[in-house]
């Protein structure tokens, strides 16, 4: 499963090879609660560490959901993901991230055009 930070880095990595790409870790936490939620399996295996994750159906909503977590190590846990915080946050990074190709982009053009008028 691919997710925004691979795509996000991946795309950089093609438009602008040599653009540094600092990614936050907004992203590894939606990719982790989308994974812990409705990744498969929903037995996942970590540092030795085997744990599963189900998802409280009775405080489901559009914004957020109770997410109940048991592992070996640690016993039972429960977060609450705030999906329309997650969301946010994302789209926030990748508008970071975008913005910067945009402008790398802009100047190698640029600096690719200076080249010919310079002949001119």
């Amino acid at each position: 499963m691919c997710s925004a930070k691979d795509a996000l880095r991946d795309m950089t990595g093609i438009l602008c090879p040599g653009i540094p790409l600092k990614l936050v870790d907004v992203l590894k936490d939606v990719r982790d609660a989308r994974h812990a939620s409705i990744g498969h399996p929903t037995k996942r295996e970590s540092k030795g560490d085997v744990s599963s994750h189900f998802i409280s159906r009775i405080t489901m909503s559009k914004d957020s959901f109770q997410l109940l977590s048991f592992s070996k190590k640690d016993g039972s846990s429960s977060s609450y993901v705030r999906v329309r915080n997650l969301i946010e946050q994302q789209r926030t990074e990748g508008v970071r991230i975008l913005s910067a190709v945009v402008t790398e982009l802009k100047r190698t053009d640029e600096q690719h055009k200076s080249l010919f008028m310079e002949r001119a």
